[in-house]
């Protein structure tokens, strides 16, 4: 059950940050607060770091995911 939830989720906050990332281009402007996604980018960095030293795992996999679509945020308006 924990890794159904870890993958839903993971697919769920993907859609949210996929939809982030199309506004961003449309409007050119960013579609997350800047220090919602500040917190959030560290935040994935940090727990990210940590799963991978810890051997990876479901949550490790979603955990680099996510950081990867912060960093796309991040840099695209």
């Amino acid at each position: 059950m924990e890794m159904f939830l870890t993958l839903l989720s993971g697919i769920c906050w993907c859609i949210v940050y996929e939809e982030c990332i199309r506004l961003a281009l449309k409007d050119k402007t960013y579609a997350m607060p800047f220090w919602a996604l500040a917190l959030n980018i560290t935040w994935e960095g940090i727990y990210t770091y940590y799963d991978l030293q810890a051997g990876g795992g479901v949550q490790g996999i979603v955990n680099v995911l996510w950081f990867c679509l912060d960093v796309v945020i991040l840099e695209t308006p």
